[in-house]
């Protein structure tokens, strides 16, 4: 029975960690359709852990990026790569998990997510456009290359957290 037990706990992390690994196309997933098959093999609240984890991310490389052009933190160009390199990543992954089998389990996200889907999905590919530009801008180097584009990404969040996300 613990062997089983324990199969059973490698086989539910495996298929989490392969359903966060994403590609870049998760914004064009319909949050309001039927699970895919990644987000299928997990259960709704596993998918809601699994977006947590996925913001969580996104919020420490703005934290980090926001740190250094606001004068909080030393500027260091490489920790600014790898903190937007970090951010791209997960602006381009984890949507998937706002599956509709999700609208009941306890979490942050708010009605309106799945109410207003066109509107949310909209805000997704703002923030993963404004991540793009942010990329771009951060291949110059320097903190001055970044601030602009940073200002954006914040404004993206600030947006869709202000729509579809509960305090």
């Amino acid at each position: 029975m613990k062997k089983i037990s324990m199969g059973l706990s490698a086989l539910v992390m495996a298929l989490a960690l392969g359903a966060c690994s994403g590609s870049n196309d998760t914004a064009k997933t319909d949050a309001t359709a039927p699970a895919s098959a990644s987000t299928g093999a997990l259960s709704p609240e596993a998918q809601v852990e699994a977006r947590g984890q996925n913001m969580k991310a996104i919020a420490k490389a703005n934290k980090s990026l926001r740190a250094m052009a606001e004068g909080k933190e030393g500027f260091d160009d490489t920790k600014m790569k790898e903190a937007v390199a970090l951010l791209d990543t997960h602006a381009n992954q984890g949507w998937e998990h706002f599956d509709a089998a999700t609208k009941d389990v306890k979490s942050e996200a708010l009605p309106a997510v799945w109410e207003q889907n066109d509107t949310f999905q909209q805000e997704i590919k703002t923030f993963q456009a404004s991540v793009a530009a942010l990329k771009t801008a951060s291949a110059q180097g320097g903190v001055d290359a970044i601030k602009a584009p940073l200002a954006k990404v914040g404004e993206s969040c600030k947006s869709c957290h202000t729509a579809f996300k509960q305090d």
